[in-house]
């Protein structure tokens, strides 16, 4: 191989902000994977193995993101620059055991055949093909200042929307159910994911006066993405969803993600939605599951 394509799991906190701040100078490339690395940082309580190439630089890079957060199943998130190389090969070769079931997410149009080719013959159990909407701005500072309360600012504030007054925070165990019989990806490790995400908080719900259920909800995924927007369906059509989105948006920022959402290729009203709030389209993202 052309570099050094030992695998290295990186251990310290100081090797992985190393990484964040090399994988900075990379986006919005790297979001996916730059998301993450922030999360890991965070000690957002979700496990996570962070593999590289040994002897990595900025323009020699593989980094493999093993996501433990849905055991059994490891979900894999991936980034290389550059993001044609034969080497991210030789890295997935020494890193995976294709006989576990593996969901890999958010794989560029490269990355997908690379993962193809060791599976042959064998045809993926799904696959949702996206892509990736960011609000991000090169300008933009992305990380807060220091000493701001990243949570207490953007979370929990009364707000008005004409007569009713909504505040955004994040949901309880007890809405765990609500949220998991109304995703369209349920299955039978969802409402275990759903807790975890309730635990980190990560699940944000819109709250109106006198309601005690949210109206409506997101949430910020293990892998730092924004989904599973979803408003009741007596309260659609009242700008509730924006509300929400804006103030997740606000509290990804304070975390240090850049936020971002996939969008599904044939999902146009969704794709309209976050046009409409200031995300830009970029790159392709398909998200596929082997057994």
């Amino acid at each position: 191989a052309s570099m050094c394509q030992t695998p290295v799991k990186l251990n310290t906190k100081q090797e992985i902000q190393d990484l964040k701040c090399l994988l900075e100078s990379l986006l919005p490339a790297s979001i996916q994977v730059f998301n993450c690395v922030v999360l890991e940082l965070l000690e957002d309580g979700v496990d996570r193995d962070i593999i590289i190439n040994k002897g990595f630089t900025r323009d020699s890079i593989n980094v493999v993101i093993f996501d433990n957060s849905e055991t059994p199943r490891w979900k894999i998130i991936m980034f290389s620059n550059p993001e044609k190389n034969e080497d991210l090969r030789h890295l997935l070769e020494n890193v995976l055991d294709f006989t576990q079931p593996l969901l890999f997410g958010g794989l560029t149009r490269y990355q997908q055949e690379v993962i193809k080719s060791f599976y042959g013959e064998k045809k993926s159990k799904w696959a949702s093909e996206c892509h990736i909407y960011m609000d991000w701005n090169e300008n933009q500072p992305k990380v807060p200042a220091s000493g701001d309360d990243p949570n207490g600012s953007v979370l929990d504030k009364t707000e008005e929307n004409g007569s009713c007054k909504y505040r955004v925070t994040s949901l309880s165990i007890e809405h765990a159910k609500l949220v998991d019989s109304n995703w369209k990806f349920q299955n039978s490790l969802s409402l275990k994911m759903l807790e975890g995400l309730i635990e980190q908080k990560k699940l944000l719900g819109l709250f109106l006066a006198g309601i005690a259920e949210p109206v409506a909800w997101i949430t910020i995924y293990s892998y730092g993405s924004m989904g599973m927007l979803h408003t009741k369906e007596e309260f659609r059509r009242q700008g509730w969803a924006q509300f929400l989105v804006k103030a997740a948006k606000e509290y990804a920022r304070s975390l240090g993600l850049v936020p971002y959402v996939h969008v599904e290729e044939d999902n146009l009203v969704s794709a309209g939605f976050f046009e409409k709030l200031g995300f830009l389209r970029d790159q392709y993202a398909v998200w596929t599951g082997y057994e």
